[in-house]
Order: structure tokens, then C-alpha cells, then sequence
């Protein structure tokens, strides 16, 4: 095991690094525990995974440890639970992760998602060196299905592997307010500094 639960100020629920990582480590491989056809509703979606008794347990623990959601609408809420993955037929899907779906958003991330079709499983992998103690964050808004999804779609179809690594450029806070519901805490935006 790489990481911990751990509760991170502002934003609820996230992963930890419980030793030093070098860059490149696989630190989580998991299926998913919901899988939604990329057609449905993204509204649909998280009425699916918030209501019960559709609704797993570790979906509830995803969502009720997450920080500065309170005004998330349906769609943002699903958005920002769900990753693009694809089954063993080629047929495209949303899915939900009970690990993955833990770890939180930032602008400069230290480790990317990436799905992979052959094992039928997300994956995450550091993009740097990390510390003990320091948070896992992937990168929310670049990359991501619903940003490139040509591009993504063309590389499952022809079966390469999927990355979703640090997209810093394309990402601030407004977008990332606009399009999940929250506002990025993130070092980068808490200075206001420019992204990458």
C-alpha cells in the first residue's frame, strides 16, 4: 500500500503518500464499481450513484468526505466522480472509481489517471518525485473526456493506452469552478500564480 485516507483542509477526503515515491510508481490499480454508457445524462448519472439503493457505499463515502461541493449541481457532481473507460467489446463508458474517486484536483498535479483497456482498470502513476505525507492530485480539468474527447476517443478505439497527466495550462480556476462545482485550493491558484 502507497497512500492513506486522510482529511484534507478545504477539501475533504484525500490520499496521502505514506512514503517517499519516486516518480513513475503505479500507486493505485483498481476496476471500477459503477460503469454508466457515456449516452446517459450526466444528471442521471449522479442520481444513480447519490440515491439509494442504487447508491454503493463507497460511492457515499466518495462524495460525503468531499469539501467545497455544496453548490455542485448534478452534473458537476457526476463530472467530478467519474473517468472515461472502455470494456472489453469497445463500448465507451463513464465509470467510478472506490479509490481513484478519492483523490483531489490540482492545477500542477503530481500524478495522472490513465485507463487501461487491456486490464479493464484505472490506474494512477506519479508524474514526480513525491514525499511522505504529501497529498496524491491528479489533474481535473485538462484531458479529461469531456475536454478532448476526440482525441480520446480515437486513441481507445485504437487501443493505446490512455493518460490524463498535468494538462496546468488549460486549467484555473474558473474553469474548474464552471465545470466541477468547486474552487480549486490548489498552491498555484491560492497564489495566483499563472498555470504552466
Amino acid at each position: 500500500m502507497f497512500v492513506a485516507v486522510q482529511y484534507i483542509e478545504g477539501k475533504g477526503a484525500g490520499l496521502v503518500a505514506i512514503r517517499n515515491l519516486p516518480k513513475g510508481t503505479r500507486i493505485i490499480a483498481e476496476h471500477p464499481f459503477h460503469r454508466f454508457p457515456t449516452d446517459m445524462a450526466l444528471a442521471n448519472i449522479w442520481s444513480l450513484l447519490t440515491n439509494p439503493p442504487t447508491m454503493s457505499d463507497e460511492f457515499f463515502r466518495l462524495h460525503e468526505n468531499k469539501g467545497d461541493v455544496a453548490d455542485q449541481t448534478p452534473e458537476q457532481g457526476a463530472l467530478s466522480n467519474i473517468f472515461p473507460t472502455m470494456d472489453e467489446f469497445g463500448d465507451l463508458f463513464w465509470a467510478s472509481f472506490p479509490t481513484i474517486g478519492l483523490i483531489n484536483h490540482d492545477c500542477v498535479p503530481n500524478a495522472e489517471y490513465w485507463w487501461d483497456h487491456g486490464l479493464q482498470d484505472g490506474k494512477i502513476r506519479l508524474i514526480r518525485n513525491i514525499n511522505a505525507g504529501e497529498e496524491i492530485t491528479i489533474n481535473y480539468g485538462f484531458g479529461r473526456w469531456f475536454d478532448t474527447g476526440k482525441n480520446i476517443i480515437g486513441d481507445i478505439v485504437a487501443g493505446r493506452e490512455i493518460h490524463y497527466g498535468c494538462g496546468a495550462c488549460r486549467c484555473h480556476s474558473a474553469h474548474i469552478r464552471g465545470k466541477f462545482g468547486f474552487t480549486c485550493l490548489c498552491n498555484t491558484c491560492k497564489e495566483g500564480a499563472s498555470h504552466p
